[in-house]
């Protein structure tokens, strides 16, 4: 289940980890890399003691203005 980030007082973003992304990519973690690598993916952020985490939007969107 994707993780909750507050963005302000009445809003919350979904997260999303590398798992979730290459299954939503259906994309190996090696092809996810390289497209971080290239910049090619938007930008995950980094959370102590967590990892990386990509907001679902930003995926959503990247999903929708590269393979539909």
């Amino acid at each position: 289940m994707p993780q909750q980030e507050h963005l302000d007082s009445s809003t919350t973003e979904n997260l999303l980890n590398v798992e979730q992304v290459c299954k939503r990519l259906s994309a190996s973690r090696s092809a996810l890399y390289r497209l971080i690598t290239a910049k090619k993916i938007p930008p995950a952020k980094h959370i102590k003691h967590i990892g990386a985490r990509w907001k679902e939007s930003d995926i959503n969107k990247f999903i929708k203005e590269n393979f539909e």
